[in-house]
């Protein structure tokens, strides 16, 4: 029955990824195209395209926060329609346990967030690398290498992360894994929260979702800045000018603070999906 409902939901979303995908593609060819034009800043004759590459790449920032924030909302909706929802009672009706139906959704929306995420980190990736490639293409070799850390890609990935270009790959995947999965959960978990209401559930649901949005940043930050300011201090007392490095522990501590809300906001919907459901 669990496949069922997993084809049943991919039934109902894979034209809408297909189309999101495209948005977030072709909101990379704008932002790429765009940032094409972030050279010969000083030139006069160049203030009219400069201009016109800033409007290019506030458009693709625009699509590409827009079409994130879309897929999220779509996939919100979806499963109050399904769980809470107008098509709740087909939904609880059937043969299945409550385990089941939010574990189809997990499976088929996380994987669909998954590569939507994935994608959104690629185009920043590319767009950012051309944008200061451009904006930095008349230095010479020894300035160049004073900013090599603006140029994106698998190197300085690894530089920034201190690890091996390999290392730093399975890491941004496991983040990438846990912060996707994350996000998911906390929007199921705002979701079922907002049952809790009397009225206005959808505004429940909106109301806890900035509520663990914020704890989870509050707690990110208390966790994380003195670890930085300790490092900034570190880097200071040796003398070193240089950007530092994050190294391996700070993103473990990353994907652990990831790890620990996707946990909490597990339990939350899990206890909200097991009990007696609060249908409208």
């Amino acid at each position: 029955m669990l496949k069922m409902l997993m084809k049943y939901e991919w039934k109902y979303i894979w034209k809408k990824l297909l189309l999101f995908a495209g948005i977030l593609m072709f909101a990379t060819l704008i932002g790429g195209l765009s940032t094409t034009q972030f050279d010969n800043l000083a030139s006069p004759d160049q203030i009219l395209g400069f201009l016109g590459a800033m409007f290019g790449f506030m458009f693709y920032y625009t699509l590409l926060i827009g079409a994130v924030i879309g897929f999220s909302l779509i996939v919100g909706i979806r499963f109050y329609k399904v769980v809470f929802g107008d098509m709740g009672y087909v939904t609880n009706t059937l043969p299945v346990s409550a385990r089941q139906i939010y574990a189809a959704h997990l499976i088929v929306y996380g994987l669909c967030t998954f590569v939507i995420s994935g994608l959104m980190q690629l185009s920043i990736m590319m767009v950012t690398n051309t944008m200061f490639t451009n904006m930095f293409n008349e230095l010479n070799a020894s300035d160049a290498a004073d900013v090599s850390y603006l140029h994106f890609g698998p190197a300085s990935l690894a530089e920034v992360f201190g690890l091996s270009e390999f290392g730093a790959g399975i890491l941004m995947t496991l983040l990438l894994i846990v912060g996707t999965i994350s996000s998911l959960l906390m929007i199921y978990a705002a979701v079922v929260l907002g049952q809790n209401w009397k009225r206005h559930k959808v505004w429940g649901a909106v109301v806890s979702y900035i509520i663990i949005y914020s704890i989870m940043m509050v707690a990110a930050w208390i966790v994380t800045i003195p670890y930085m300011i300790h490092m900034f201090m570190n880097a200071a007392s040796m003398g070193d000018t240089a950007m530092p490095v994050f190294g391996p522990s700070f993103w473990v501590i990353c994907l652990a603070l990831s790890a620990v809300f996707g946990i909490a906001t597990f339990c939350i919907m899990d206890h909200g999906m097991t009990k007696k459901l609060n249908l409208e």
